[in-house]
């Protein structure tokens, strides 16, 4: 699954400098951000507690999609982070892959490619991937990890 010998992988998203400007750490310094213990996960973009209900402003309807998520798969409402860079310990990549799929598979197969809720100012074309990354932030979120931020 994963060739790389490195204990930690780092998922980024390679527009990250032009994206976040507001941060002072660049995208050739996020490998000097590893965590300290497996369940420890270094993200760029914390989400806090509310992160489903944050997901109406921008995507409205998206909020109820995101409860069904976690009433269906029983998911703990935990911390969560933005997925598009983070940094995890190479053990927790198997759930994480596993859970995904099965969860990418369960609302594929009830919705298809029209999924219930508005793209909002967004690009259609993007709509699947604004779900999708929630479905990340809700399994990290309950996997209780100890988020911490880049500066």
């Amino acid at each position: 699954m994963l060739e790389s010998e490195a204990d930690y992988l780092w998922l980024c998203s390679g527009r990250h400098d032009d994206k976040r400007v507001d941060l002072q750490t660049r995208l050739i310094d996020l490998p000097n951000f590893v965590p300290e213990h497996p369940g420890e996960i270094w993200c760029v973009d914390l989400g806090g507690r509310d992160w489903p209900e944050a997901a109406d402003i921008e995507h409205p309807g998206l909020t109820l999609l995101v409860y069904e998520m976690m009433d269906t798969f029983r998911l703990k409402r935990g911390g969560a982070f933005f997925a598009n860079n983070w940094c995890m310990h190479r053990t927790l990549v198997p759930e994480f892959l596993e859970r995904w799929r099965r969860m990418f598979w369960h609302f594929h197969g009830k919705y298809g490619t029209d999924l219930p809720f508005n793209i909002g100012r967004h690009q259609e074309h993007r709509k699947g991937s604004y779900f999708y990354e929630r479905v990340t932030m809700a399994i990290f979120a309950d996997m209780g990890l100890q988020l911490r931020q880049v500066p």
